[in-house]
């Protein structure tokens, strides 16, 4: 989750394809590049693997990944032992009804010596009317757990309900209503809530 601005350089990997759409492949990164929020440049190097697959018409997408190797702690700048994960499972029970959920982690450290541990849940629902009209139901939680070198707890959710209605294909008009509570390790918590109308219009370029 915090692993970010890669520069994979040179890597070595393999992969797999199959029925119902199976992708997997297994890549390994001896000398990659990340920046800091610095800008400063560290050198790491860590394996990763991911498979996607369409186990079946009700449940058009299974997608996990994980990673594991060295990983930079942005809060400290240092380049320590972490792993990764990112899951998500799309079904579709009836066909006017589409669910998504979404699990995502990293842990930086080693055993015993944790610097950090991040958490990202996430559930969609999606109930399309019709072709061009369609109601999302969004909820997020984020829980970040920071033990070096100063302890603290953040977590976070969101939810929102937003209806999109597309008349045609470069028209589009979303409507809803967003919340949100931050709760961080020192500070205040705060709630948010938001109504919002949004109007959006593509114009073709005339060559």
């Amino acid at each position: 989750l915090e692993q970010a601005g890669r520069d994979g350089g040179v890597f070595a990997g393999v992969g797999l394809d199959g029925p119902h759409n199976l992708n997997a492949d297994v890549s390994v990164y001896p000398g990659a590049q990340v920046l800091t929020e610095s800008g400063q440049a560290r050198k790491t190097s860590y394996a990763k693997a991911t498979v996607n697959i369409n186990p079946a018409r009700w449940a058009p997408l299974l997608s996990l990944s994980a990673t594991a190797g060295q990983m930079v702690d942005f809060a400290t700048g240092e380049v320590v032992d972490g792993a990764g994960y990112d899951s998500t499972l799309r079904i579709r029970p009836i066909d006017r009804l589409e669910l998504e959920a979404r699990l995502a982690g990293t842990r930086l450290g080693g055993l015993g010596a944790s610097h950090l541990q991040e958490t990202v849940t996430g559930l969609t629902g999606t109930w399309f009317f019709n072709a061009r009209f369609y109601a999302l139901v969004n909820w997020q939680s984020y829980q970040s757990d920071r033990r070096f070198p100063v302890g603290g707890l953040d977590r976070s959710t969101l939810a929102s309900l937003q209806f999109s209605w597309e008349p045609t294909g470069g028209t589009g008009v979303y409507w809803g209503v967003r919340s949100g509570h931050d709760m961080p390790a020192s500070g205040p918590n705060t709630r948010s809530t938001e109504i919002y109308l949004k109007l959006s219009k593509t114009f073709g370029a005339r060559i």
